[in-house]
């Protein structure tokens, strides 16, 4: 007879390992904006609160989409200032 006895296995499951990358939760960026004057240049850049609490990757659409505007909006006062 062997005096060995087999390998047992743990009943445990193991710990899930951590994961290799962490992604944080969105978090607000606690920017004051100061208002300008200008109504509609003011609602667009208020438009810039969305990022509060959009995941980082979605950032770059929100800013040129207020980008966009704003140009809209000075070209359109500057032109009416050369009239």
């Amino acid at each position: 007879m062997s005096d060995q006895q087999p390998a047992t296995t743990s009943a445990e499951p193991a710990e899930p390992a951590e994961p290799l990358f962490h992604t944080p939760e969105p978090q607000p960026l606690g920017v004051e904006l100061l208002p300008t004057g200008h109504d509609e240049v003011d609602a667009e850049l208020a438009g810039l609160s969305r990022l509060d609490g959009v995941p980082t990757v979605e950032h770059p659409a929100v800013y040129e989409n207020v980008q966009q505007r704003l140009n809209t909006i000075l070209t359109s006062l500057d032109e009416h200032a050369r009239s």
